[in-house]
């Protein structure tokens, strides 16, 4: 089933499973009965999906990189990088990604089903998470990777300008990153709190706090590696784009 989302900024067409139809009328009744009662009107969550059956049209694709849909040997389709992506200057970031366009987002979650394709034994395998996504140097992104060395591997990082800072706690996260099929999740609070999950962890990975870019795009990744990412699901405050472009090179 689809369902398609009610801001007249969104145009995307979500794929949703009809286990979800129950806990989506749970809201529709909650909500209205809180107007009826006369309570503090709130703006209710949005969400986008993507299972990648519609290929890459929902994403607006970096220009770095080269991405491909492909089908596990069940026929379901997932978005691979399949060439790493290429420096741009003034300063190393995240060179390869996909972002969900024209929406900005403020108090979100991320969750997406990832896989580093790199080579197993390259210390510093990455993928990676972006969010706060203001333009092409002002955003952050968590770098999930298979070492940690307190300066660019598993890190949370600020592109702010021309200067990156390291935010995160842990200094060293541990390295969690393998070579299988693995669930990523952020959280970017409104008030700027940042946890970073992976897999079935209760305690974050690591997490930050930040106020530089308190809402922004989404999006996800690698930093200058290969991989394969599915089952998108992206829940949050969906707030007005501004006239100016978010994407800038």
């Amino acid at each position: 089933m689809y369902l398609t989302s009610p801001s007249p900024h969104s145009f995307w067409i979500a794929p949703m499973k009809s286990g979800c139809l129950k806990s989506i009328w749970s809201f529709a009744i909650l909500f209205s009965t809180s107007l009826a009662f006369g309570s503090q009107a709130v703006v209710p969550p949005e969400t986008f999906s993507s299972n990648f059956d519609e290929g890459l049209a929902s994403f607006y694709v970096h220009h770095s990189g080269k991405w491909e849909i492909k089908a596990d040997d069940f026929g379901n389709a997932y978005a691979s990088l399949i060439q790493e992506g290429e420096f741009e200057p003034p300063l190393r970031r995240p060179t390869a990604f996909l972002l969900v366009p024209d929406r900005v987002w403020s108090d979100v979650t991320l969750n997406v089903r990832a896989r580093s394709t790199a080579n197993m034994t390259f210390p510093g395998r990455d993928l990676v998470l972006i969010f706060g996504y203001v333009d092409n140097l002002h955003f952050y992104y968590a770098h999930i990777s298979n070492s940690n060395n307190g300066r660019t591997h598993n890190v949370i990082m600020k592109v702010d300008g021309t200067k990156r800072h390291v935010i995160q706690q842990p200094k060293f996260p541990e390295p969690r990153l393998s070579g299988e099929w693995q669930n990523l999740r952020l959280v970017h609070q409104a008030n700027g709190k940042i946890e970073i999950y992976v897999d079935k962890m209760k305690t974050p990975l690591m997490t930050a706090e930040d106020t530089s870019f308190l809402s922004g795009m989404i999006g996800f990744g690698s930093f200058d590696e290969t991989g394969d990412f599915d089952e998108v699901h992206v829940e949050g405050i969906l707030l007005n784009p501004t006239e100016k472009s978010f994407i800038k090179h």
